[in-house]
C-alpha cells in the first residue's frame, strides 16, 4: 500500500511541477505578447489604400438599413463595402476575402448582413460587416440571390439551376426546399417577418410562399417572361417584378394577380426595389436613368442620372426618400429626395488601371485607366489630380524619368502622348503612327524613349518622344513589357505568348534573342539602374533573373509557380515586387535579388496589373484591374534622449542615455563632439536600442549625431546633428526648443534610373536623401517623407510595455512563491509517507 501511494505521491509530484513549468512558459509567453504588440518593428513596410477620387467598380448588388443610413455593397470579383452614413464614405471589408459576390441582404437595423457568392459559399456578420463568418453548412454552390427579414434571422437564398434554401438562424443552418422546383432562379424577395416569399425564375414564372418557403405556389397569372428582379412591400402584399425585355408587373394581393404597368415603357429593365409601403418604386433600365413611381407602379417619371452609368441594383430606406444605386460601370449613385437628385459617391471602388510610373524618390506617381484618364500624385499617393488635357482613352502604359517631370504614356488604340511638366499638359506624337500600343519605358533623364505595339515593332526615341524611329532588327510580336537602364542603353523586351526575351546594348538600333531563358508566356521585365540585373515574370511559371543583362538567366523557384503579370525593381536591383494578376493574386517582394520571396497579404488579394517603385524600393505603388491605388511605405525610425524626442538647443545632463526604434538588428553609432564622446549599439529583432557614452559630456555646447544603418540593405539614417546644452551645475535648467532639425536616411550611391511600363524605377546619379522632420507635427513643405507615420514606440506604447513588464514581473514572482509552497508541501508529504520526517519538525 506504501509502494502504491509513494508512485501515486511522486506521480501527483511530477505533476504539479509540469503544470508550474507550463504556466510558466505561459506567462512569460503572455508577457512577451503584450510586449511585441505594444512596440511596432520601424522599418516594416505597410500598405495603405490610395485611391482617386471617383473610382470605379463592377458592383452587383446594395442593400440598405430602414432608415438608410446603413449601406452594404458587393462587387463582382472584389470585397464587401459597408457605410454608416448612407454612401457619404465607404469602407472595404476584406476580412470576407475578394470573392466573386453576388447579392447582399441586410437587417432593418443594418448590423446582420448575408452575402452570397458564385460558385462558392454564403457568408454572414452581426456587427455591419465588421467581421464575417463562411457557412459551410450551405454547401458550396452557385449562388445568385439572399435576402432577409427585418431582424436578420429568416434568410433566403437562391441558386442557378438550383433551389432554393432558406435559414431561420441568420445563416447557421440551411434547408434546400425542393418544394419550389430547381429552376433558374434570377431575384427574390421577403416580407418584413420573413413568412411571405416571392421569387422571380429567368424565362419562368413567379413563385411565391406564405410559409417562410417551406411550400411553393406558382403564380401564372404574371406569365412567362425573363424575369430579372422582384421586389416586396413590409407586409407582403404588394409585389413589383422587372424583366429585361419586357414591362413592369405589379400585384397587390401577394402575387396571386398581376399587372402589366406599360407607362413605364418597355425596356430591359435590371432591377427593381420598393419602399415598406410598397407606394414607392424605383426600377432601372440598361439606358442608364432611373424611373421612379410613387402610386405603387400605375404611373412613372424618368430620372436621369448624370453620366448614364448602368444600374444593377437598387436600395430604399423604408420611407422612400432615400435610394441608393450600384452601377455595373461606374460608382455607387445615392439620392435623398426618391430620385429626384442623384450624388455620384465617388470615395469607393476603383477603375480598370493598366499602368503606374514612379519617379526615384517615390513622391511623383503617375497611373494610366483604361477607357478613362491619366492620375498623377505629388504626395506619394495621398491624393491625385485627374488629367483631363491628354484625354480619356485607352490608356495601357505610363512611363516616368527619374525626377517625375517627363511622362510617356501610350494608348493601345491611339499614338504615344508626352508630357514635360508632370502631368499638367500633354502633346499628342502622332510621328510614331497610329498603333497598338502595350508598353513603354524611359531613361532616368527621360530623353530616351522606348514603345512597343501589339504584333509589331519596337520605337525608340531621344529627343523625348518628338520623333521615333522603327527598329525592325527584332521580330515582330505581341509584346508585353520593356524596360530600360538609367541610361537608355541597354534595353530588354519581353514576348508573351510562348516567345523569349530580347536585349539590346545600343538604345535599340540591334537586339539579341536570349533563347536560354526559354520559350515562355513572358509578361513582364524589369531592371536595375545599370542594366546588369534583369528579372522576367512569365504567366504561369516562376520568375526568373539574370545578372549579366540577360546573357544567362535563372529560374528562382522561390517566387512559386503563378499568374504573374506585373513587376519592379528597386535602382541596385535587390529588391523586387511582383504581382499576380488572373483570378486574383497576392502581391510579393523580394529583398534578395528574387531568390527569396515573401507574399505581401495587407493589400489584399487583386487582380494586379502594374506595380511602381522608388530607387530606394522602400516606396512602392500598386494598380489593379477593378481594384484601386495602393502605395506602400515604410515605418518612421526614431531617436531620444532619456526617454523624450530630442530638439534642437535642448538642455541635457552629462550622462544621457540614448534610446530609440530602428531597423531590426541595426547598428547604432551616437558622437557627442567633445573629443569626440561615442557609444556604439545593436538594436534587437524589434529595432530596440540604447546606448550610454563612457564618459560624461563636459559642460558647454554641444553637437549630437546618430547614425543607425540597416545591416541587410546598408542604407543609413542620420538624426541630427542636434545642438544642445550641457549646465556648468550638471543641473538642467530651462530648456530651449528649436524645431526644424531634419533627420536625413541617404541610400547607397546608385546609378541613374527610369520608370517603366511595367514600373522598374530606378535611381539619380546622386545619392537618394529622405528628409523627414524630427519634430512630431513639424512637417516641412519640402518633406519627402511624411512624419505623420505612426511612431514604432510612442508615449502610449511605451507606457503599454511597462505595464506590460511589471504585469509579467508580479506573476512570474507569484508563479514562484507558489512553487516554492508546492514543493515544501509534496517534500514534506513524500518523506512523512516515506517513514522520514524533516529535522526539527514535530512528529
Amino acid at each position: 500500500m506504501r509502494v502504491v501511494y509513494q508512485s501515486q505521491l511522486r506521480h501527483r509530484l511530477y505533476k504539479t511541477l509540469l503544470v508550474l513549468m507550463v504556466g510558466l512558459l505561459v506567462i512569460s509567453s503572455i508577457g512577451s505578447v503584450l510586449i511585441l504588440r505594444a512596440q511596432a518593428a520601424p522599418g516594416d513596410y505597410t500598405w495603405t489604400y490610395g485611391g482617386v477620387s471617383g473610382d470605379r467598380i463592377s458592383w452587383t448588388t446594395i442593400a440598405s438599413s430602414a432608415s438608410g443610413t446603413k449601406l452594404a455593397a458587393v462587387a463582382n470579383t472584389g470585397y464587401i463595402y459597408t457605410s454608416t452614413d448612407s454612401g457619404a464614405t465607404w469602407t472595404e471589408r476584406i476580412s470576407a476575402g475578394s470573392r466573386d459576390w453576388n447579392s447582399i441582404t441586410s437587417s432593418s437595423d443594418g448590423t446582420k448582413l448575408a452575402a452570397v457568392v458564385g460558385n462558392g459559399y454564403i457568408y454572414t456578420s452581426t456587427d455591419s460587416g465588421v467581421t464575417w463568418t463562411e457557412r459551410t453548412s450551405s454547401g458550396q454552390r452557385f449562388w445568385n440571390s439572399v435576402i432577409s427579414s427585418a431582424d436578420g434571422t429568416k434568410l433566403a437564398a437562391t441558386v442557378v439551376n438550383g433551389y432554393i434554401y432558406t435559414s431561420i438562424d441568420s445563416g447557421v443552418t440551411w434547408t434546400e426546399r425542393t418544394d419550389s422546383g430547381s429552376r433558374f432562379w434570377a431575384a427574390i424577395d421577403s416580407n418584413s417577418d420573413g413568412t411571405k416569399l416571392a421569387a422571380a425564375a429567368y424565362l419562368g414564372s413567379i413563385y411565391t410562399s406564405i410559409d417562410s418557403g417551406i411550400t411553393w405556389t406558382e403564380q401564372t397569372d404574371a406569365g412567362l417572361h425573363s424575369w430579372s428582379d422582384i421586389t416586396s412591400s413590409s407586409d407582403g402584399t404588394k409585389l413589383a417584378a422587372s424583366t429585361n425585355a419586357g414591362y413592369i408587373y405589379t400585384s397587390t394581393d401577394s402575387g396571386a394577380t398581376w399587372t402589366e404597368q406599360t407607362s413605364a415603357g418597355l425596356l430591359a429593365w435590371f432591377a427593381i426595389d420598393s419602399s415598406a409601403d410598397g407606394t414607392k418604386l424605383a426600377a432601372t433600365p440598361s439606358g442608364g436613368s432611373i424611373h421612379i413611381s410613387t402610386d405603387s407602379g400605375v404611373t412613372w417619371s424618368e430620372q436621369p442620372v448624370e453620366g448614364s452609368p448602368y444600374g444593377v441594383s437598387i436600395a430604399f430606406s423604408a420611407d422612400g426618400t432615400k435610394i441608393a444605386l450600384a452601377t455595373g460601370n461606374r460608382s455607387i449613385y445615392t439620392s435623398t429626395n426618391t430620385g429626384t437628385t442623384w450624388t455620384e459617391q465617388t470615395v469607393i471602388g476603383s477603375r480598370y488601371w493598366n499602368s503606374i510610373a514612379s519617379s526615384a524618390d517615390g513622391t511623383k506617381l503617375a497611373a494610366a485607366a483604361n477607357v478613362g484618364y491619366i492620375y498623377t500624385s505629388t504626395d506619394a499617393g495621398t491624393t491625385w489630380t485627374e488629367r483631363t488635357s491628354a484625354g480619356s482613352r485607352d490608356w495601357y502604359a505610363i512611363a516616368s524619368s527619374a525626377d517625375g517631370t517627363k511622362l510617356a504614356a501610350a494608348d493601345v488604340s491611339g499614338y504615344i502622348h508626352t508630357s514635360i511638366d508632370s502631368g499638367a499638359t500633354w502633346t499628342e506624337r502622332t510621328s510614331a503612327g497610329l498603333r497598338p500600343w502595350s508598353t513603354i519605358t524611359s531613361s532616368a533623364d527621360g530623353t530616351k524613349l522606348a514603345a512597343a505595339a501589339f504584333g509589331g515593332y519596337i520605337y525608340t526615341s531621344t529627343d523625348s518622344g518628338a520623333t521615333w524611329t522603327e527598329r525592325t532588327g527584332v521580330t515582330v510580336s505581341e509584346w508585353s513589357s520593356i524596360t530600360s537602364s538609367a541610361d537608355g542603353t541597354k534595353l530588354a523586351a519581353a514576348a508573351p505568348f510562348g516567345g523569349y526575351i530580347y536585349t539590346s546594348t545600343d538604345s535599340g538600333a540591334t537586339w539579341t534573342e536570349q533563347t536560354s531563358t526559354g520559350l515562355r508566356d513572358w509578361y513582364s521585365i524589369t531592371s536595375s539602374a545599370d542594366g546588369t540585373k534583369l528579372a522576367a515574370a512569365p504567366y504561369g511559371g516562376y520568375i526568373h533573373t539574370s545578372t549579366d543583362s540577360g546573357a544567362t538567366w535563372t529560374e528562382q523557384t522561390g517566387s512559386g509557380l503563378r499568374e504573374w503579370y506585373s513587376m519592379t525593381s528597386s535602382a541596385d536591383g535587390t529588391k523586387l515586387a511582383a504581382g499576380v494578376s488572373y483570378l486574383k493574386g497576392f502581391i510579393y517582394t523580394s529583398t534578395d535579388s528574387g531568390v527569396t520571396w515573401t507574399e505581401q497579404t495587407a493589400a489584399g488579394s487583386r487582380d494586379w496589373t502594374s506595380i511602381a517603385s522608388n530607387a530606394a524600393g522602400d516606396r512602392m505603388a500598386a494598380v489593379g484591374s477593378g481594384a484601386s491605388i495602393y502605395v506602400r511605405s515604410r515605418e518612421a525610425l526614431t531617436f531620444s534622449l532619456n526617454g523624450s524626442q530630442l530638439t534642437n538647443g535642448a538642455t541635457i545632463t552629462s550622462n544621457p542615455v540614448f534610446s530609440g526604434a530602428a531597423f531590426p538588428n541595426a547598428t547604432v553609432a551616437v558622437t557627442v563632439n567633445s573629443d569626440p564622446i561615442t557609444c556604439a549599439a545593436t538594436a534587437n529583432s524589434l529595432g530596440d536600442w540604447s546606448c550610454t557614452l563612457p564618459t560624461s559630456i563636459p559642460a558647454g555646447t554641444h553637437t549630437v549625431t546618430v547614425v543607425v544603418t540597416d545591416p541587410i540593405t546598408l542604407e543609413t539614417v542620420t538624426f541630427g546633428p542636434y545642438s544642445v546644452v550641457v549646465p556648468v551645475s550638471g543641473i538642467l535648467q530651462s530648456t530651449t526648443n528649436t524645431p526644424g532639425v531634419s533627420n536625413t536616411a541617404t541610400v547607397p550611391l546608385r546609378n541613374g534610373g527610369s520608370t517603366t511600363t511595367d514600373d522598374t524605377a530606378s535611381g539619380s546619379d546622386s545619392p537618394v536623401a529622405i528628409t523627414n522632420d524630427t519634430v512630431l507635427g513639424g512637417d516641412k513643405s519640402n518633406d519627402t517623407v511624411k512624419d505623420n507615420v505612426a511612431n514604432p514606440l510612442s508615449k502610449e506604447a511605451a507606457s503599454s510595455v511597462s505595464v506590460a513588464s511589471i504585469l509579467l514581473a508580479v506573476l512570474i514572482v507569484v508563479a514562484l512563491i507558489s512553487s516554492v509552497c508546492l514543493l515544501v508541501a509534496a517534500g514534506a508529504e513524500l518523506l512523512k509517507a516515506t517513514g522520514r520526517h524533516i529535522p526539527g519538525a514535530r512528529t
